[in-house]
């Protein structure tokens, strides 16, 4: 049998190594779990922004419908008389409320129309305010000459509520002209 002599400096370097194995592992985990939890960040990240679309589109259909639903209204009803002031509803002389306190849109607010709310909304309302009388010779809003009578315009303001809790909210505003 052949023994092969072994120094002491050999065993010595074999002893280190085996601790820096260690230590260059543990590293190498150190940064695939940063890189795992930061991926995770980013993923949550694109979620919230993702869902807060969602809520902000819900939030526009809504008041997208309430602005349909007084065009409905306004279409079926047969003078402007009809607006009497309140409920939402404001003639010519009518003070319109302030679209931008939230006093206006509270639920027991008598200063808006409840509108029927699409599905995944919190909220559709809507307030209309008659503006005036355009004559049908043209004029400033380049009417045609040719239309029949005199144009009452009227100015709808809709406001739609995402379906989140505290979520997003869109205010509209449209004029409306018809015949009567």
């Amino acid at each position: 049998m052949k023994y092969r002599a072994i120094d002491q400096q050999t065993i010595s370097s074999q002893r280190r190594q085996k601790g820096a194995v260690l230590v260059v592992s543990l590293l190498m985990l150190l940064v695939l779990t940063l890189l795992g939890v930061n991926s995770m960040n980013h993923s949550s990240l694109e979620e919230k922004m993702t869902h807060a679309t969602l809520d902000r589109n819900v939030a526009l259909q809504s008041a997208e419908a309430a602005l349909r639903e007084a065009e409905n209204y306004l279409e079926g009803i047969v003078a402007s008389a009809a607006l009497t002031g309140n409920n939402g509803l404001y003639g010519l002389n009518d003070t319109a409320p302030d679209y931008n306190d939230p006093a206006t849109w509270a639920s027991n607010s008598t200063n808006h129309v409840v509108a029927m709310a699409p599905d995944g909304s919190n909220s559709a309302q809507y307030f209309i305010k008659e503006i005036g009388v355009l004559s049908s010779g043209g004029g400033a809003l380049n009417l045609p000459n040719n239309i029949p009578g005199d144009v009452t315009t009227f100015r709808i303001t809709a406001r739609g509520v995402g379906g989140a809790a505290g979520g997003a909210e869109v205010l509209l505003r449209s004029h409306y002209g018809r015949i009567f």
